[in-house]
């Protein structure tokens, strides 16, 4: 037997087929249940599938047709992970949930874009107008498409949504956005820059991490919290103006961007995450707001640029590595009290910064 089929359930084919007829009563199409499969070019479904799981179809890079039937009422994320091959999905015109669109699909009111195929071959995409939210995972890995127009309708751009889109150069009208989810634009390499929208309170983990050619980028003043690896290994991005109002800076958020040279963090920051800003070997300066009660651990660790930094006067302690690797550091502006100096923790490979000129001021 080629497939394996538990209570209605197809959770894998083993056959070597290029064209697969799921069997009849199958009602439900599982995880990972197509996977790695070479030879695999078509998959007929049957009208008795209700569900297709995430991942259904796993990297079978030569499927090039497939089709919704009528029947299905949900579909998982990434149904097509990795078929690189399929250019447009179809979808039964009598199906009451879901429509496709040039070969993307959609729910059947238009409201929100579920999925466009990771083989879909135009270098230009635009949403219909009247969709509100761009689904999770909706054009993860688009090897092709390097400009996307997004309609005044959109609210919502769900997680990992654009991640993996390594042509993507840039974006129309993401203003009006109110949400953008984590890793929502993860490793799209070649973007160069965003205009976010006033609105957003939070910048999620990981949301613009490895975006190697990302230059510029405004932070609305809207928003309170940057999340962790938010920035990641941004290598290209240029000096960026941390709003007042944002009162934490997640782990790593700015860990890898070499081409900062001037960090100010405002008053209102009041959490910074281990390593935030650390392998950022092209700063040299950082005032530190008067909300920082810590640095913490590896918080500059190998800013191997830094001249000199400001410490807020109610700074308490100073974390494990937070300026190893920072030889180049001379002066540290101290907001305090001299005397005060010795109630200051600091734990230990912070050598360079107990060996530069402390002023107060």
């Amino acid at each position: 037997m080629d497939y394996v089929i538990e209570n209605g359930i197809l959770k894998s084919y083993t056959g070597t087929d290029e064209i697969v007829r799921i069997p009849q009563g199958v009602t439900r199409i599982g995880e990972a249940a197509f996977s790695y499969l070479d030879q695999l070019q078509e998959v007929i479904i049957p009208e008795s599938v209700t569900r297709i799981d995430s991942r259904a179809f796993n990297v079978c890079p030569h499927l090039c047709r497939l089709t919704i039937p009528e029947s299905v009422r949900h579909l998982g994320h990434r149904i097509t992970n990795g078929c690189t091959a399929l250019s447009a999905i179809r979808v039964s015109p009598d199906n009451p949930v879901y429509r496709s669109e040039f070969g993307a699909v959609y729910t059947k009111d238009m409201s929100v874009l579920v999925r466009v195929p990771e083989g879909f071959d135009a270098i230009a995409y635009s949403i219909r107008d009247g969709v509100v939210r761009i689904e999770s995972y909706a054009l993860y890995n688009c090897g092709h498409i390097r400009y996307f127009d997004i309609p005044h309708s959109a609210k919502q751009i769900g997680k990992w949504a654009f991640a993996e889109c390594r042509l993507l150069l840039s974006l129309s009208n993401p203003e009006q956005m109110e949400c953008i989810g984590e890793n929502a634009f993860y490793n799209c390499t070649s973007l160069g820059g965003i205009a976010l929208p006033e609105g957003i309170t939070e910048i999620r983990e990981r949301t613009f991490g490895n975006c190697t050619s990302l230059r510029e980028i405004e932070i609305p003043q809207s928003v309170t919290r940057i999340e962790r690896d938010a920035f990641r290994n941004c290598e290209r991005l240029n000096d960026t103006k941390i709003p007042d109002g944002v009162t934490q800076i997640g782990s790593h958020a700015f860990d890898g961007c070499i081409r900062l040279q001037h960090v100010q963090l405002p008053d209102s920051v009041v959490q910074l995450g281990q390593g935030v800003f650390d392998g950022c070997s092209g700063i040299r300066s950082v005032v530190v707001g008067a909300g920082v009660r810590e640095i913490p651990d590896d918080a500059f660790y190998g800013c191997g640029a830094m001249e000199q930094i400001s410490l807020p006067a109610d700074l308490q302690r100073v974390g494990l590595s937070a300026f190893s690797g920072c030889e180049t550091l001379q002066i540290v502006r101290y907001a305090a009290a001299p005397e005060n100096r010795a109630k200051l923790a600091v734990r230990p490979n912070n050598d360079a910064l107990l060996h530069a000129q402390w002023q107060t001021h």
